[in-house]
């Protein structure tokens, strides 16, 4: 097939409301072209495990430009840099892989079909195997702590039955150097990462089965990742706190302790809300879920309220007042403005209070502010 004069990719309309799209990144090596198939199959289809099971990916947009060009069923497609660095990571040198990637596997310019689709994300990644989180490209520092992950396990449960003080008076200084710079590099180099920001990352943990963190090629489970974390920082105290190692890099320490921070609001509510999921006792409040998450990253405003509707779909169908559909529903083609009155008013009405008012900010007149209703917040 000749690349050069292949014509520009165009997308085939989905056969069903609960129709997805998965695409097989076919087999390749370095940097040779990036070749893929998009095949359609339903969610019944992947609840039967009909066909093989797919990855999904969690990874960031980026900016739209410059873009990058991989083959689809032949033809051309224009993707993001970091897609494509994902992609080109996870292809393997002699199998295809099966994978769900939202800039992909959904036509971004049909504002209908996207609408639907976000709908769906809620069953997409918990029907997944796995999802892997992308957060781009790696290094030496990065491949030796990942290579390295195995023994963080043995470590963490040293801190866990030791508890963190004693854990602390026990460590030997002189062993933990490298375990300090270990710290640094992963709050300086890891969750700095924009990834951690983002709006969809919450559901994308809670509703996962798998999940996975990969840097360029290197890859470990996000339960591990979370456990040296825990390790490295108490490690890096017990350096901190002895007179040898007083004089500490401040800058780095600041980023370690808001990176920690960062992780475990991430990792804590994910624990939290698949054991309601699994056992709901009483509803939550989609209120309660976007305040919470009040601060993350969205390329799209829209995506504050339309980010977190699968987690409060589920969890309030198995034990609430109202069904997953009095929810507002995805529409793109609804302005930033008409969402959040849209949310705003369903909060109001299902939980027959007016206590959503106390979120609502003290306005100063500016060009760059929404003009939102006085009663609607600012999510």
């Amino acid at each position: 097939m000749d690349i050069r004069n292949a014509q520009p990719f165009e997308y085939e309309p989905l056969k069903s409301s609960e129709s997805i799209r998965l695409l097989i990144l076919h087999p390749g090596i370095a940097e040779s072209p990036i070749h893929i198939s998009l095949i359609e199959t339903t969610l019944s289809e992947c609840r039967a495990d009909i066909y093989e099971q797919y990855t999904a990916l969690s990874y960031v947009w980026g900016s739209r430009a410059p873009t990058t060009t991989i083959f689809v069923n032949g033809q051309s497609l224009e993707i993001a840099l970091n897609l494509s660095a994902a992609l080109r990571h996870l292809r393997d040198g002699k199998y295809s892989l099966r994978l769900w990637a939202d800039a992909i596997c959904i036509d971004q310019n049909n504002v209908i079909e996207r609408s639907e689709q976000v709908t769906l994300m809620e069953e997409i990644y918990s029907l997944a195997m796995q999802t892997i989180v992308y957060l781009g490209e790696s290094n030496e520092e990065i491949e030796r702590i990942f290579n390295d992950m195995q023994n963080s396990p043995r470590r963490f449960r040293r801190v866990e039955s030791q508890g963190r003080a004693a854990f602390i008076n026990k460590v030997d200084v002189n062993e933990m150097e490298s375990d300090g710079e270990e710290w640094i590099v992963i709050t300086t180099q890891l969750l700095t990462r924009p990834w951690f920001l983002r709006v969809w990352v919450f559901q994308e943990l809670v509703l996962s089965k798998s999940v996975w963190i990969q840097c360029g090629r290197s890859r470990v489970k996000w339960e591990d990742f979370c456990e040296l974390m825990l390790s490295a920082e108490v490690e890096a105290d017990a350096t901190t706190s002895d007179p040898r190692t007083m004089i500490y890099d401040l800058k780095s320490a600041q980023e370690g302790n808001s990176g920690l921070l960062l992780l475990s609001r991430m990792d804590r509510p994910r624990k939290i809300w698949q054991e309601r999921l699994l056992f709901p006792k009483h509803p939550q409040p989609l209120v309660d879920i976007l305040l919470a998450r009040r601060g993350s990253k969205a390329t799209d405003p829209r995506d504050m309220i339309y980010g977190h509707l699968g987690i409060a779909g589920i969890y309030n169908s198995k034990n609430g007042p109202w069904k997953s559909a009095d929810l507002p529903s995805v529409d793109y083609r609804k302005s930033i403005n008409e969402v959040f009155e849209d949310a705003t008013r369903f909060i109001i009405t299902s939980s027959q209070s007016l206590d959503v008012l106390l979120h609502v900010e003290t306005r100063i007149p500016s060009s760059q502010q929404r003009r939102l209703p006085s009663w609607v917040p600012d999510w």
